[in-house]
């Protein structure tokens, strides 16, 4: 945007995230964690959690099944949990906007430009492929796709695929708010 205010209220949210991570650890010196961990009901922690200014409520919600993705969509899966779980409590969700400014909204939901990214992903990781040997060096001579992947379009259809789920992850990391059932309101600054 103009002026850079897109980048200013970008700076001011992530500002805003470490005040966030940092009371967290502050609720920690009560042992809030170890109780979460215990089992402890959840009535003897809504006092603490529904304040939904500490991340460990946001940590108790989220399901921790990711195995069935490797690295890096195993990453991309548990972040992309822990921000839908930080902007679409129930609890919480009408205060999460002042951690969304609206012109990040508009950039992470531009398709076209995401599209673009996975196009120089997807490149980088083909030169990559062709160009280094096994043991991590450059090759002295261009080896052709096909040599080194004889079904060139299996290979293709693979990277396709990984781009796709790498994609979808990242940008559910990003954009937790675009999973709640109801709308997270943005913020201008």
């Amino acid at each position: 945007t103009s002026g850079g205010r897109c980048v200013n209220s970008i700076t001011e949210v992530l500002g805003r995230y470490g005040d966030f991570y940092e009371i967290s650890f502050v609720y920690d010196i009560h042992d809030f964690w170890e109780k979460a961990e215990n089992g402890a009901d959840e009535e003897v922690l809504t006092d603490i959690m529904i304040k939904c200014d500490t991340f460990w409520y946001v940590q108790t919600t989220v399901d921790h099944d990711w195995d069935h993705y490797e690295p890096p969509n195993s990453d991309f899966l548990y972040a992309a949990n822990l921000s839908h779980a930080f902007f679409c409590d129930k609890y919480c969700q009408e205060k999460r906007g002042m951690f969304y400014p609206c012109c990040m909204k508009d950039l992470l939901r531009d398709k076209k430009m995401w599209d673009n990214i996975v196009k120089v992903g997807k490149s980088i990781y083909i030169t990559v492929a062709v160009t280094y040997n096994d043991f991590g060096d450059i090759s002295n001579y261009y080896i052709p796709p096909e040599e080194l992947y004889p079904d060139v379009d299996e290979f293709m259809d693979w990277l396709d695929e990984r781009a796709g789920t790498s994609r979808k992850l990242f940008l559910r990391w990003l954009d937790g708010a675009k999973t709640c059932k109801k709308e997270v309101e943005c913020i201008n600054f």
